[in-house]
């Protein structure tokens, strides 16, 4: 049971490499396809699926007429009749010449019907085989194929990146066609004697040979249109590599039989790798999402739901599966009977997103709102949201925290009720009440504003002079220059501030001022309220710094993710380095990122790369045989360390070197390659003594791993070679 659980796993996560490769050449087809000036569309399945924004704008349909429409009710072929999605099905294969494809007509949205000569190339979208047609105007004399030549060269570097490659089989001739990276990239013999099926076959395993067959039966049984098959294959050194094919019946004869299959194979070994680094990088964050008392869903532009934490799960009592990857307004299909009450939370949802994706504006930002959400037959919870942007590497994204307030609410409710009936057998407010006729010079303050003040009612005489005094000073000047002008022309006035109270708290107040004047605008009386707001602006500023430290958070996995994604291209291993350095400066804002390698046999250690801040001298040529026993005589065996006092906590020859440097505080991390310690990774402050936080710490912690993984890889790498 053990192998055959492994065996599951394995797949699900092959399967969602292979999922996230075609997302990102479906992301970068589409750009490719959306800025290009040509007159552009895809069809699938004999459907218009997308056009850009060139092609509307000739045509002059907006693109919700065209997309999933059926290609025949705009274009018919030049000698008219439908069918033209089978004629240009035909027309993509692989030996087929552009110049070969007749004309077709395609109808305006004035009703003109325009000539165009289409040129065909094959993509994949949304996982399925597709073709790309350029409708170029039959007037023009010169035809270019430049935008297909671009597509190929743009979507083969995509691919080379990613180690995915098309292939193309013909079940009757038993021909295939494969990217000649292929062999290349897995180094496998290519003999002139075979041909390139016979070289292909000879370099799988047994088994994957026995899958092979099974899989054509199977397609040509008609039992399955849509395969995955994850084979193995044996280069010229003898080395396995696992590939994961993506099949696709894409042709058919008149009967209905299946006469050709595509797909993309996709290399996987050093994609699980990279995909286990990441998920471990990633494991900090995600525990912190995972065990968040508040709900989060993430929701990017498109409407999909990218995260619906535990949390989340508790609140609405629907799962992580039933929400993830699916369209906001979908989720409800997923739903039980016994989940139906929570619909009305599903639908605020969509009208939330609706209104910041429409307008672009998010109504909601640094507002905290509530509402109620009915879970089973008898339970009502009552929630409150805040709503905020982030921008990540995918693009925008809309965040919304929820936080189950029921108890407090229900306090809050019995709380008030019990000082609702204080006020009524005290006859008191909890609003401070004030009055000033400027006729009579009588002056009344509510017992509430003595309290306010620290105060027992009647025990200081009410004026001007007793409540500024109590302004907090950092206040007094901008409070006194608003009352003087609405002394001097306003009619009401608005504001919040601080005061100190007698025992000298320091508690936050909302002041409502109102002002009355005669005929001649001589101001005749003022009356005004003054309410204790302290327990909402901590609220507020509690809401404000939970929403920095998400972003902050959010921002973090994205640099971890920036950063595993460089280390694991193909790129020199000086540009990967470099390129770390550069996110980790930008992104921790230190004067100085920069990485020295030991060399043990002569005892010393080298700056070999260095990031600087801007201002920031470069100190790599002059930290070249740095003795190891000063480094090791201060940090002994801790893994990390840090300085905020060099003069006190260093060697003095290496403090020296430092302070020379104009470095107030610094930290520094040990590298490890195959179990002995390769370097350090470090971090120079030069405008202040900072002071790095755990969570920092256990970013660069985190980090400074994936670098020496990097370093050990290509040390690797190296001796094979």
């Amino acid at each position: 049971m053990a192998c055959k659980s492994n065996s599951i796993e394995s797949n699900g996560k092959s399967m969602g490499l292979v999922h996230n490769n075609l997302a990102l050449l479906q992301d970068l087809l589409q750009k490719i396809i959306d800025s290009s000036e040509k007159k552009l569309l895809v069809i699938s399945s004999n459907e218009i699926v997308h056009i850009n924004p060139s092609a509307l704008s000739e045509l002059g349909y907006s693109k919700k007429d065209f997309v999933n429409s059926k290609i025949d009710k705009f274009i018919v072929s030049s000698q008219g009749g439908g069918h033209v999605g089978k004629y240009l099905g035909v027309g993509v294969n692989l030996k087929r010449k552009d110049t070969e494809l007749d004309p077709i007509k395609v109808k305006r949205f004035d009703g003109k019907v325009i000539q165009y000569k289409p040129f065909i190339h094959r993509c994949f979208w949304n996982g399925k085989s597709s073709v790309l047609v350029m409708l170029q105007d039959i007037s023009t004399d010169t035809i270019s194929t430049t935008v297909t030549t671009d597509l190929t060269s743009s979507k083969m570097l995509a691919l080379s990146c990613v180690s995915t490659f098309f292939w193309d089989y013909n079940l009757n001739s038993k021909s295939l066609t494969i990217d000649s990276r292929f062999f290349d990239r897995l180094k496998i013999p290519l003999l002139a004697s075979e041909t390139l099926l016979e070289s292909w076959l000879k370099s799988q395993t047994t088994e994957s040979k026995k899958q092979f067959d099974a899989i054509i039966s199977s397609v040509k049984a008609k039992k399955d249109n849509h395969l995955q098959w994850d084979y193995r294959v044996i280069d010229s050194e003898g080395t396995n590599h696992s590939l994961l094919a993506n099949v696709d019946v894409v042709e058919w004869d008149s009967l209905g039989n299946p006469l050709r299959i595509a797909g993309v194979h996709i290399q996987v070994e050093s994609k699980s790798a990279n995909t286990n680094g990441y998920r471990e990088a990633m494991t900090p964050l995600k525990e912190f999402v995972n065990n968040s008392l508040d709900g989060l869903i993430l929701i990017d532009m498109e409407g999909r739901v990218q995260e619906w934490n535990p949390a989340q799960e508790r609140l609405t009592q629907i799962s992580r599966e039933q929400a993830v990857g699916k369209h906001i307004w979908l989720i409800q299909h997923s739903l039980s009977p016994e989940q139906k009450p929570v619909t009305s939370f599903i639908d605020d949802l969509k009208t939330l997103f609706e209104g910041i994706s429409q307008n672009g504006v998010n109504a909601w930002l640094g507002k905290v709102f509530e509402s109620t959400i009915a879970v089973g037959q008898r339970t009502t919870k009552t929630l409150q949201h805040t709503v905020f942007t982030i921008e990540t590497r995918q693009g925008q994204m809309v965040a919304v925290t929820n936080r189950d307030i029921t108890e407090s609410k229900q306090n809050l409710e019995r709380i008030e009720k019990s000082e609702e009936r204080l006020k009524l057998a005290l006859s008191a407010s909890k609003q401070g009440i004030w009055d000033e006729d400027h006729i009579t010079g009588e002056r009344y303050y509510s017992p509430m504003m003595y309290a306010i003040l620290g105060y027992r009612p009647l025990e200081v005489q009410p004026s001007e002079e007793v409540w500024a005094k109590h302004i907090h000073p950092e206040d007094y000047d901008l409070v006194t220059k608003r009352n003087k002008a609405l002394q001097a022309s306003g009619t009401s006035l608005e504001s919040e501030f601080r005061i100190i109270r007698k025992d000298g708290e320091i508690i936050w107040v909302q002041s409502k001022t109102q002002v009355i004047r005669d005929e001649r605008n001589k101001i005749i009386r003022i009356t005004g309220t003054v309410s204790d707001i302290t327990r909402q602006k901590n609220v507020e500023s509690e809401l404000r710094k939970s929403e920095e430290i998400l972003k902050r958070n959010i921002l973090q996995h994205q640099v971890v993710a920036n950063i595993s994604f460089a280390l694991n291209t193909n790129n020199p291993i000086s540009e990967k380095v470099d390129t770390v350095l550069s996110f980790l400066g930008e992104f921790t804002q230190a004067s100085r990122v920069y990485v020295f390698e030991n060399r043990d046999d002569k005892k010393v250690t080298s700056n070999t790369y260095e990031w600087c801040n801007q201002g920031i001298a470069p100190q790599k040529e002059a930290l070249q045989d740095v003795p190891l026993d000063l480094i090791y005589q201060w940090m002994g065996d801790d893994s990390y360390k840090m300085s905020r006092n060099l003069s006190q906590e260093l060697p003095r020859e290496l403090a020296v070197t430092m302070i020379d440097q104009d470095i107030e505080s610094f930290i520094v991390f040990r590298l490890y390659v195959g179990g002995r310690e390769f370097g350090f990774i470090g971090f120079d402050e030069c405008g202040y003594r900072r002071i790095w936080t755990q969570p920092e710490i256990e970013l660069l912690k985190t980090i400074s791993n994936l670098l020496s993984f990097t370093f050990e890889r290509e040390a690797i790498i190296r001796n094979k070679v």
